[in-house]
């Protein structure tokens, strides 16, 4: 029998688990606005949506500013990763029309260097808190114990390939899409958090991620194949669909190499 249905009886608390589920909603939320109809009158809104990719960004800070300061629990391990995705992803960005502390950014002034201020200023305050960097080794570790935190961090990169790929399609069309697949990423952290082992977790990951990776780019071939843009290329779609599920799950290669080295021994890591 694994030590994992004896060294973890419980799931993680209710506590913990909103706060994973927090970082999945938000992004959920953002996804949904982002998608609203043009021709439903909020245009006006719609201008100031920047903002809430700010809030997107903040609220992922915070969330690993904490991690830290609490050495990483599992909860903020997509806060961690969406973090660093966003910041990346923002630094090649602009966002036209939006104004912070008197300057306004134009439509080719992309954020640069600027993505990174809530990180680095996240970072600043949690080790002034803690005094130490000893919480990056617990980062770390915990992923060694458990490769399923390392999948679990990257399978919260979901929400922004969801963004990039749903790029310049109707809004109405993919509004849908983005109401199901905020539910169904939800969902899936909600499960994750509530599994008792390694197991439990890494089939909830699988199944949350083939789901929501396949029906995003079922989707997405039948809208384009739809407009005349091609037949339905299911090569493609099954190729690229194998590809984001092996990035998210290539931490069980931590998990395989953790068995090994404890090979003999009466703890297993898989």
């Amino acid at each position: 029998m694994s030590s994992e249905n004896i060294t973890i009886p419980k799931p993680e608390s209710w506590g913990s688990t909103i706060a994973a589920l927090g970082m999945f909603m938000v992004a959920g939320i953002v996804l949904i606005l982002m998608e609203i109809p043009h021709e439903w009158g909020y245009d006006e809104l719609l201008l100031k949506l920047s903002f809430v990719f700010i809030a997107w960004l903040l609220v992922a800070a915070t969330g690993y500013c904490v991690g830290w300061i609490k050495r990483f629990p599992r909860w903020s391990y997509p806060y961690t990763t969406q973090m660093v995705l966003f910041s990346l992803f923002l630094m090649h960005s602009s966002t036209p029309g939006l104004s912070i502390f008197g300057y306004s950014f134009g439509r080719s002034d992309s954020w640069g260097w600027r993505a990174w201020l809530p990180a680095i200023l996240a970072t600043i305050i949690a080790w002034i808190v803690t005094r130490s960097i000893q919480p990056i080794g617990s980062f770390f570790q915990n992923i060694w114990e458990d490769w399923t935190l390392g999948a679990f961090a990257l399978y919260s990169l979901l929400p922004l390939i969801v963004f990039v790929v749903y790029d310049e399609m109707d809004r109405l069309y993919s509004l849908y899409c983005m109401v199901a697949l905020a539910l169904l990423m939800i969902g899936t952290a909600l499960i994750y958090m509530r599994s008792r082992t390694i197991q439990q977790r890494a089939l909830t990951l699988a199944l949350g991620t083939l789901l929501a990776v396949s029906f995003s780019f079922i989707t997405i071939e039948v809208y384009w194949s739809g407009q005349g843009y091609g037949d339905f290329d299911i090569i493609r779609m099954g190729i690229t669909i194998l590809v984001i599920c092996t990035f998210i799950f290539s931490p069980a290669v931590i998990g395989l190499a953790r068995r090994f080295s404890s090979r003999g021994s009466t703890t297993e890591a898989f």
